[in-house]
């Protein structure tokens, strides 16, 4: 991106200078412009749309305490590379540690609760089948019938207490398990938040993993380009940090809804009354954006997540056609100037196509000549021309329009 914006500079300065130099020779009243041409060929014409982003990382992996708790050890450094389920830190919550001794106490006492309720249900059990045995012949003398009482309901009730207390014990033990911090996935570690002695909380990452031949874009689109943006095109990617470099990219998404819809959340009665002015300042504060994601295809890179970069999606490409730089082709109305006294005549404007443009070229004895070009594919260095010129024209680049312009002689800049 750099080397484009120097070559680009360096043309600018030229034209620049031959502008400032045409200005100073009119003034003086004498001499032929001078003038910059180029010839009209066949090239590699690119559209594409222009991007700003961020690097990040592709996945990263975020370890985190289970509890709020002290940073006992530090496993690993950065730039260590790690493999799933490595321990990376300890950390240890005394809050934690006498949680589990209470939890275990609790679970102790309801083992040893709902074991007495157990024992007092099999010796009733027992001292009911012999009394059960007299009664039986009783009841064979008197009729009757014997029902033997068993603490069947202390017995479920302190087996119910049992299960809760050690479901509570098994979560504390999950708790301190996870106080020895172990990476999620394999990768590199990128980044450590916190040292040794410091307080750490389920809410701060204390290591972070990933891998840094696995990164993507995240850039943002308007709603003018967003419809030629898709998934699948090809992406240049450059950074002032690396100035020697272009990396690979491709589009793998692009978002069906803008970044921010705060424009869209108007009031239910908005427009209805009294509130129109604010729904319709709602809807005219910019464009919207879409958020565009990237990979980058290069594995071997030096980018870094959170480096700001340039982004060229290729849209489209078409090879072999007639071309010409970007600083030929002008808008239809450019350098058109009406003076006129009194009152100004009503005149219609008529719409031009946006394909529409011109070009000033070389004629007969290197005579200006203004010519209508349609134009297809626009670059950021060349513009498609479809019709108006031939190959072998030269067109004048950057004309001012004041001292170079139709039937005047100019003298080329080789």
């Amino acid at each position: 991106m750099k080397k484009k914006v120097i070559v680009g500079g360096v043309l600018v300065l030229v034209v620049a200078a031959l502008i400032v130099a045409n200005v100073i020779r009119a003034a003086a009243g004498g001499g032929e412009p001078v003038v910059q041409a180029v010839k009209v060929k066949k090239e590699t014409v690119t559209g594409t749309v222009s991007l700003s982003g961020q690097v990040d990382l592709a996945e990263r992996t975020e370890v985190r305490p289970p509890v709020a708790a002290t940073l006992k050890e530090l496993k690993v450094a950065v730039g260590d590379e790690v493999k799933a389920d490595t321990v990376v830190a300890v950390v240890e919550s005394r809050e934690l540690l006498d949680q589990l001794q209470q939890a275990q106490q609790a679970y102790d006492e309801a083992v040893k609760k709902y074991e007495e309720a157990k024992k007092k249900q099999q010796s009733g059990t027992a001292s009911q089948n012999l009394t059960g045995n007299t009664l039986s012949n009783q009841t064979n003398l008197t009729g009757g019938q014997a029902s033997p009482m068993l603490n069947a309901g202390d017995v479920a009730a302190a087996e119910a207490e049992m299960k809760t207390a050690k479901a509570n014990l098994d979560r504390i033990k999950k708790q301190v398990d996870q106080c020895t911090l172990r990476a999620g996935a394999a990768g590199r570690v990128l980044a450590i938040n916190y040292r040794p002695g410091q307080r750490v909380s389920p809410e701060g990452a204390v290591v972070v993993i990933g891998d840094l031949n696995n990164l993507v874009v995240r850039a943002k689109v308007s709603e003018s380009d967003v419809l030629r943006v898709k998934k699948g095109l090809e992406a240049r990617i450059n950074c002032d940090a690396l100035p020697d470099r272009t990396y690979r990219g491709e589009v793998v998404e692009v978002a069906l809804i803008p970044a921010s819809s705060a424009q869209s959340q108007v009031p239910l009665g908005a427009g209805m009354g009294g509130d129109m002015g604010a729904a319709s300042t709602a809807g005219g504060q910019g464009e919207a954006e879409y958020e565009v994601l990237i990979k980058v295809l290069d594995s071997d890179t030096s980018l870094r997540p959170g480096f700001n970069v340039s982004v060229d999606v290729v849209t489209e490409k078409k090879e072999g056609v007639l071309a010409v730089p970007v600083e030929a082709v002008l808008e239809m109305d450019f350098g058109k100037e009406e003076l006129t006294f009194g009152p100004p005549a009503e005149t219609t404007e008529k719409e031009v196509p946006s394909n529409q443009k011109k070009v000033y070229l070389l004629g007969a004895g290197n005579t200006v000549e203004e010519r209508e070009v349609r134009i297809g594919v626009s670059g950021d260095e060349r513009i498609e021309i479809v019709s108006g010129l031939k190959e072998g024209d030269r067109v004048i680049l950057s004309p001012d329009g004041k001292t170079v312009r139709p039937g005047v002689k100019v003298k080329v800049n080789d």
